[in-house]
């Protein structure tokens, strides 16, 4: 495919698991911006009030941006730098978003941004060393319960809402950073 070798002919010459590496990032980089088109139709058609789409539209925009810049890191050679460059504000984004809409939106407490935890902690554990995995889990997991403090009283259906989805996530989380170390571990 003439865009993978436009995007990896730097690393023709790296070692097996480096170019291994470089081409499952660049897969997942389009995925993720098929994935965000498709999350910008889904904010468009499903009905949500305008303000949150709006804010789903920032999201999906802020990390399409973070994305392309790391494939130009790719292209350039510089697998880290492009996996960090999206990695790191990409983790920072979640967990702001997660505190600053808990109180204004407490009944997204638990479905918006929590679906990128799970996978962020497996991304880390592909491209990253143990102790990452375990600094985003726990970062994570952190977040999940702050949020859960800021929404806990917002009226008996929210709070047995955001009651199960602490659960539910806190344990979802813990499970992916336990298999994900693991896998570290093995490989």
């Amino acid at each position: 495919m003439a865009l993978e070798r436009f995007f990896l002919q730097k690393f023709e010459n790296c070692d097996f698991i480096t170019k291994r590496k470089a081409q499952v990032f660049f897969y997942y980089s389009l995925l993720l911006l098929i994935l965000l088109g498709l999350l910008l139709a889904l904010y468009t058609v499903m009905p949500i009030s305008p303000e949150l789409a709006r804010k789903g539209y920032l999201g999906a925009a802020a990390i399409i941006v973070l994305v392309i810049m790391s494939l130009f890191f790719l292209r350039t050679g510089k697998l880290e730098t492009a996996v960090w460059s999206y990695a790191v504000p990409t983790i920072l984004v979640i967990i702001a978003l997660r505190l600053i809409n808990a109180r204004p939106a407490p009944e997204t407490a638990f479905t918006t941004y929590i679906f990128y935890m799970p996978y962020m902690i497996v991304y880390v554990a592909v491209f990253g060393k143990k102790w990452h995995v375990l600094l985003v889990t726990l970062l994570f997991t952190a977040t999940n319960w702050v949020v859960w403090v800021l929404v806990k009283n917002a009226g008996s259906i929210l709070d047995a809402t955001s009651s199960t989805g602490i659960i539910n996530s806190t344990m979802g989380l813990l499970t992916t950073g336990i298999l994900a170390y693991s896998l570290i571990s093995i490989v």
